[in-house]
């Protein structure tokens, strides 16, 4: 039964787009396609994992904002994953910039020792992994950049 769930759920998951990948085995892009697809396959149900505690502890100790904007990203990566409409490079532009917001939101909430700063981390590698070599340089900048203007904050 798990298994069926499974397959369905991935089948879902690569939906039309997955057919629509250009380039053959031998160009990067393929490969960076087939590991976004990857990525969206097992981020949903990770995440899940990752969310319900979350929310439950921000709700207990008072933190019903980080609960709320944990929902969103959610809800968001949601949309991002099941909507085959959207096109494959806005999709990663999507679950980027949702990314983004979410570290941001955290360091500015929680401080450095949180999270936020992990995902920055994060969004670092998984640009370089699935966009162009450049892209990543530019996430690079923008994390110092965001870091470096808490820093002039505080």
């Amino acid at each position: 039964m798990i298994k069926n769930w499974w397959l369905r759920y991935r089948q879902t998951v690569k939906g039309k787009t997955f057919s629509r990948i250009t380039g053959s085995v031998k160009e990067l892009s393929y490969w960076q396609d087939i590991l976004f697809f990857n990525f969206l396959f097992y981020c949903l149900p990770i995440s899940f994992i990752a969310v319900i505690p979350g929310v439950f502890m921000s709700v207990k100790y008072g933190y019903t904002l980080i609960a709320v904007v944990d929902i969103i990203s959610l809800v968001l990566l949601c949309m991002v994953t099941f909507i085959h409409q959207i096109p494959l490079r806005l999709r990663k532009l999507f679950i980027i910039v949702i990314f983004y917001l979410l570290a941001v939101f955290l360091i500015t909430v929680l401080g450095y020792n949180g999270p936020g700063v992990f995902y920055l981390f994060a969004i670092t590698i998984l640009t370089a992994l699935v966009f162009p070599r450049n892209y990543g340089y530019w996430t690079i900048l923008a994390n110092a950049l965001i870091l470096s203007s808490y820093a002039v904050i505080i």
